[in-house]
């Protein structure tokens, strides 16, 4: 229902109310997340999107200013106070509400959080303007409108905490029950697998069985309902890094968006790290048309966002790549890599859970794509001085989502260290590591 539409049914929409009458309306919600989680949740979903409700939100400065449509109200958040509430501000409240009594410049808006028992929160929204006339309506209409985003973040929240939101470690060949002998992981150096802005870390999976024979495998999954900042999520890699480098040498492997995040990790661990593999960095996706329109991506609604990254998803194959995926198909042929019975029932282990390990949300791409800027700038060449460790950077030829091939030459020119470049003929975005590639003789060369 549209606003003018609301103000019409609503009870004293046609009677004048005195001039300039002050409007005040709580709402108030008691939310299952702690405080700082339902305030990212507010400005992730709420802000960012509507909150479920009937409107189309378009975003600019960074994402603190917002029109919201078909009102052409434009509200603009305050600079954070250290009590943790958010306050916003109307700076045009467009030719709907002005028609209708509001009076420019007195609208402001406070979302506080504050802890409640067990691990929850309570929401208190509190909106306050003046109306020149229609003021019980106006009032009703907040109320109504404030009420229904609060049901709609409730109800998100507690979807999301019922989840594993949780950046998660796992073995992938234990996770995939991969039936051959291996050597003991705790004698070998230790591999950790960053994902792509998917969030899986299993899009190598083909790479995995022999990578198993040289390294302890582990992979860092981002589930969809996680909301982790960047600087967190170097965190948790840094934590892993440091509780295993004392006994044993630690590598790290990015994919795509994961190589910034790699490079982060190695240049805030320079001592520590023993090597680095970046797979098709995303660290140069804003020089596409589709990266450098990130931030209207990002204001995007949710539909609107989910059928763009649909569209594009044709940028992360490669003919040679489809046309031998439809061969082996057809004739059951099989990577050599994944010969014999344990590899080929690991490999559909792997296929069957690959479709629900993928799919990731409107609202989780949407959070991820803040995580771009400082992917990019990991691969600074000012960010790459700090790096000690030798590097492996794997591309293909073909990749039409990001230009990895001159990414991956551009990095082993800037990199201080040693580096090594191995550019997949032919492969996409996603082919860089499947049977076309050595990974495991890859690395033996670039780390002896």
């Amino acid at each position: 229902m549209g606003w003018a539409a609301l103000l019409l049914l609503l009870p004293g929409a046609a009677s004048l109310g005195a001039p300039r009458t002050r409007v005040t309306v709580e709402v108030r919600r008691a939310l299952a997340v702690p405080p700082a989680a339902a305030r990212r949740a507010w400005l992730d979903y709420t802000w960012a999107t509507g909150g479920g409700l009937p409107v189309f939100v378009t975003r600019e400065a960074g994402g603190r200013a917002r029109t919201v449509w078909p009102a052409g109200l434009r509200e603009v958040l305050d600079d954070p106070d250290d009590d943790g509430a958010a306050r916003y501000r109307v700076s045009d409240v467009g030719p709907i509400l002005a028609a209708g009594g509001v009076v420019a410049g007195t609208h402001r808006g406070e979302v506080a959080f504050a802890a409640a028992a067990g691990s929850g929160c309570e929401l208190a929204w509190t909106v306050r303007f003046d109306a020149a006339r229609f003021a019980p309506a106006w009032r009703a209409a907040t109320a109504a409108l404030v009420g229904a985003a609060a049901d709609g973040l409730a109800r998100r929240v507690a979807a999301s905490a019922s989840e594993n939101s949780s950046p998660r470690w796992f073995d992938p060949l234990a996770e995939f029950a991969l039936d051959e002998a291996r050597p003991d992981p705790a004698r070998l150096p230790l591999l950790l697998i960053l994902p792509g802005l998917d969030g899986s870390a299993v899009t190598a999976w083909a790479q995995y069985p022999d990578l198993g024979r040289d390294y302890e495998l582990r992979c860092l999954e981002i589930p969809p309902g996680d909301r982790s900042s960047w600087a967190s999520l170097v965190a948790v890699v840094a934590g892993e890094v440091d509780r295993a480098a004392a006994a044993r040498r630690v590598f790290v492997l990015g994919e795509s968006m994961g190589a910034g995040l790699a490079l982060a990790v190695g240049a805030d661990r320079a001592d520590r790290v023993a090597g680095l593999v970046l797979v098709s960095p995303a660290t140069a996706w804003h020089e596409t048309a589709l990266g450098g329109a990130r931030d209207a991506l990002a204001a995007l609604p949710a539909p609107l966002l989910a059928a763009v990254v649909a569209l594009s998803g044709y940028q992360l194959f490669d003919g040679a790549q489809v046309a031998t995926t439809l061969r082996r198909v057809a004739t059951g042929e099989r990577a050599p890599s994944l010969a014999g019975a344990s590899r080929e029932a690991y490999a559909w282990r792997v296929v069957r859970d690959l479709p629900r390990r993928l799919a990731a949300p409107a609202e989780t791409i949407r959070h991820r794509l803040a995580w771009m800027a400082p992917t990019y700038a990991a691969a600074a060449p000012a960010a790459l001085n700090a790096l000690r460790s030798p590097l492996l950077l794997v591309a293909g030829t073909a990749d039409l989502r990001t230009p990895a091939a001159a990414e991956a030459t551009r990095i082993a020119r800037d990199a201080p260290t040693r580096a090594t470049v191995k550019l997949v003929e032919g492969a996409g975005h996603a082919g860089a590591t499947d049977d076309r590639l050595d990974l495991r003789a890859a690395m033996a060369d670039a780390f002896p």
